[in-house]
Order: C-alpha cells, then sequence, then structure tokens
C-alpha cells in the first residue's frame, strides 16, 4: 500500500482545498476536452467551406452516433471509475483494480459487436437516423468509419476516467490535447489533399476521442493503484453490472440528445422543412451545442472523482463544499458562454455555412431559439453528474434524463402543433426551464441531508 499516491491519509482528493481541488480537476478536464472539441470545430469548417450542405446534412445524421459512442464512453468510463474511487476510498485496492480490469475486458468485446453488427445493417440504420436519400451516401462514408473504430474509443475513454482517478489529471488533459491536434492534421490531408471528406469527418471524430487509449499502457507503465496484473483480466460480472447501474445515468445523457436529433430532423421535414433546415440543425447542433454540451461535462468530470473518493470516506462537510463551489460556479461560467453566443450568433454560424447566405439566416434564427435556456437546463447535468459520484443511481437517472427525455421530448410533438416550424426550436427552452426546477429542488434536499449528517 506504501506504494501508492492514494493512500487515505495523503490523498489529495481527501486532503485537498475542495475549490482549489475541483477546480484544478475542472479546467484540466475542460482543457481536454476543449482541445478534443477544436478538431470538432475545424470539421464543421472544413464541412462546410470545402464540402457543402448535402455533407452537413450528412453530420446532422451521423451525430446521433457520435452522442451513442460517447454514451458508451461514460457509461463505463464514469460508472466502473466511480465505483472504484468508492472501493479506494475504503482502502479496498485490489478490488479498484479488478473493477478497472474488467471493465476493459468486457467493453472490448461489447463494442467489436456493436461495430461488426452496425456495419452489416449501415444503410437501414441510417435511414432511420433521417438520412434522405441525397444525404445518405455522405453519411454512409462517416458510418464505415465510426464504427470500425469504435472500441478504440471506448477504451480510451475508459482510461481516461481512469487516469483522471489515479491523480494524474494532467497527463489525461496532455493526451485528450495531443489527440486534437492530430485529429486536425489528418483530416486536413484528407479533405484537402486526398479529397476523402465524410469519411475525413468520421476519423476526426475517432483519433479526438480513441487517442486516449495510450492512457491505458501508461497506467500499466507508471506506479499506481490499477496497475493491471494477470489476475485482474478477467470479466467479474458483479463489477460490471454495478459499474453499469452507477454509470447508465450518464448513458442516459448522452442518449437522449440521439433520441431528439432523430425526432427534429423527422419534425423539420413534417412541418415544412428541408434539407436546408436539417444542414442548419446539423450545424448548431454538432458543433456549436457540442462544444457547449463538452463544456458542461468537463465541469461534471471536476465534480464526480472528488464526490466519489469523499463518499467512501464519509466526508460529507467536503462534499458540500464540493456541491457550492461545483455546481454554483460551473453555472456562472456556462451562462456567460450562452450569453457570447447569442451575442455573436452569426460569426458563429458562418465558420461553418461560409458562403451560403439562406443557411446562415435558418441557422442563427433557429439557434438562438434552441439555446435560449441552455446553462439553466445544464444545472440537470451538473447535479446528475454529482448523484453519479455518489452512486445515488435514482436522482441521477433523473437529473440525467429531465432536460431531453422527460421534458423535451413530449414538447417537441406539442409545441410545433401551435407554433409550427419554429415549434421544433422550441421545445428545449421550455424543456430546460423545467429541468433546471427539478435540479435545484434536489439540490436543496441533499444540502439538507448532508448537513445532518457532517462530522
Amino acid at each position: 500500500m506504501s506504494e501508492t499516491v492514494l493512500k487515505n491519509e495523503n490523498s489529495e482528493l481527501l486532503t485537498g482545498h475542495v475549490p482549489k481541488l475541483f477546480w484544478k480537476y475542472a479546467l484540466l478536464s475542460v482543457a481536454g476536452v476543449m482541445f478534443s472539441c477544436l478538431a470538432v470545430i475545424i470539421d464543421g469548417y472544413f464541412m462546410g467551406n470545402a464540402v457543402g450542405e448535402l455533407a452537413l446534412g450528412a453530420i446532422a445524421v451521423c451525430i446521433t452516433l457520435m452522442y451513442f459512442c460517447m454514451g458508451l464512453c461514460a457509461m463505463f468510463g464514469v460508472g466502473a471509475s466511480t465505483l472504484a474511487g468508492i472501493k479506494l476510498g475504503q482502502g479496498k485496492r485490489d478490488e479498484a483494480r479488478n473493477v478497472y480490469g474488467s471493465t476493459l475486458l468486457f467493453a472490448l468485446i461489447l463494442t467489436v459487436v456493436i461495430g461488426i453488427l452496425s456495419i452489416l445493417f449501415l444503410n437501414p440504420l441510417l435511414r432511420f437516423l433521417g438520412a434522405t436519400d441525397a444525404i445518405l451516401p455522405y453519411a454512409r462514408a462517416y458510418g464505415l468509419v465510426f464504427f470500425s473504430f469504435l472500441p478504440l474509443s471506448v477504451l480510451g475513454q475508459i482510461g481516461y476516467y481512469f487516469c483522471r482517478l489515479a491523480e494524474k489529471p494532467r497527463m489525461a488533459a496532455i493526451i485528450f490535447v495531443a489527440s486534437g491536434l492530430a485529429a486536425i492534421l489528418v483530416e486536413y490531408i484528407m479533405v484537402f489533399k486526398l479529397h476523402i471528406e465524410t469519411a475525413a469527418s468520421a476519423t476526426d471524430f475517432i483519433i479526438g476521442v480513441a487517442g486516449t487509449v495510450l492512457l491505458i499502457p501508461y497506467l500499466q507503465g507508471t506506479a499506481n493503484p490499477f496497475k493491471l496484473r494477470k489476475r485482474d483480466l478477467k470479466i467479474r460480472f458483479d463489477y460490471i453490472w454495478e459499474s453499469i447501474k452507477i454509470g447508465f445515468p450518464m448513458f442516459l445523457f448522452n442518449l437522449c440528445p440521439l433520441i431528439t436529433t432523430v425526432i427534429i430532423n423527422r419534425q423539420l421535414i413534417a412541418y415544412g422543412g428541408n434539407d436546408l433546415h436539417i444542414a442548419a440543425f446539423g450545424i448548431f447542433n454538432a458543433y456549436i451545442v457540442y462544444v457547449m454540451n463538452c463544456l458542461t461535462t468537463g465541469l461534471t468530470a471536476g465534480i464526480q472523482p472528488i464526490a466519489s473518493v469523499n463518499y467512501g470516506a464519509n466526508e460529507n462537510g467536503r462534499i458540500k463544499q464540493l456541491l457550492k463551489t461545483g455546481v454554483g460556479q460551473s453555472f456562472l461560467v456556462l451562462l456567460a458562454l450562452q450569453v457570447i453566443i447569442l451575442i455573436a450568433a452569426r460569426p458563429c454560424v458562418s465558420f461553418f455555412a461560409g458562403d451560403a447566405g439562406e443557411l446562415t439566416d435558418i441557422t442563427v434564427s433557429a439557434m438562438r431559439i434552441y439555446i435560449l435556456m441552455f446553462a439553466f437546463g445544464n444545472v440537470s447535468t451538473l447535479v446528475g453528474g454529482y448523484y453519479i459520484g455518489i452512486e445515488n443511481n435514482k436522482l441521477a437517472i433523473l437529473n440525467s434524463t429531465t432536460r431531453v427525455l422527460i421534458f423535451a421530448v413530449p414538447m417537441l410533438f406539442v409545441i410545433p402543433k401551435l407554433f409550427g416550424l419554429n415549434g421544433v426550436w422550441m421545445a428545449q427552452p421550455f424543456a430546460d426551464a423545467l429541468a433546471c426546477i427539478i435540479a435545484v429542488i434536489c439540490l436543496a434536499h441533499e444540502f439538507k441531508r448532508l448537513s445532518k449528517t457532517e462530522k
């Protein structure tokens, strides 16, 4: 036990100044995620300016695949690392390492099977997601690359979360940054030198996410609690099931945008929209809103490892401090970003839409409605992430699904009947407001519970 940095008596997660600790983990996570997002932003510029509207339409369809991938990454990465963090807080080092090894092996087998089946049935899958005849060839090129490298993406993200839990957030951020830069370079070569367009977009995403697979050999070669031994590489279904239960809210959180994207693509056509409206949705959903969501994910990642380890050690006073800083200050950051994007909506959209005047007008108008309550709605994401960290699955699932599944999905069928095509965009801000109310109520009850049991 003396060889590890995660002894209970000297772990920074248990002894460090909580606000400083949160921002250390959050900023390093955000830095890594934002560099990965930079690859996505450059991808949007390439697709919009070098390829055109049909490619953007394909991205609007294939963003659902990205959300599915990130859902699997989060379910296994957050779920298993939270379970391992609780065991570390309890001093159970061997069990924590077993969780890591078991999760890697199970996730590898599962994602290989998913990838093979998806490639075999790719065309009907893409049509179900909303691809029109014109968009399908572009979407298919994306899907083939995406599913071929799905296993590396998921394994890499598991390594990322465990690297942070091993108190090595700097290395996790460095690898994320390097992956993002590599993704930009590779996509530039594919688009402008090799003229392989839509497949380049998928390659960009895959490199940005799967590059973190390098963290697995890094953990194996350094002193940390997750240096695997041969006996750790066997599937323990009790650990897998427990990890999935903990991480399932994060899977739902990422699956919800997938569901709404499919519904929105279909509702746009049903209420008089066309390929331009799908492309407009692709611009702000696949790029601008995606970046905003990634920032939220990065801030949430600053909460989870601190919450799980302190929960395992029953340090409720530190958890209260974490909530005040992690949720309150993160909300202010998200609100500032939202205001900036609302003010600078046209230049933001023009960056992706190029000289397409009508497409730019449609996108700016739609996006300003869609993100009107973004920061408020994502309070539910922050609160849901906290509940994942303390293994409260019911409230984690509630807060992870209110913003989209519980409120936005029904409103996507109700509000367009009242306001027509614009009603498709209006559903999300209504849902965000309601989700925020639920999250604040949960937060108030949690403070009362922590105060009663505080040491």
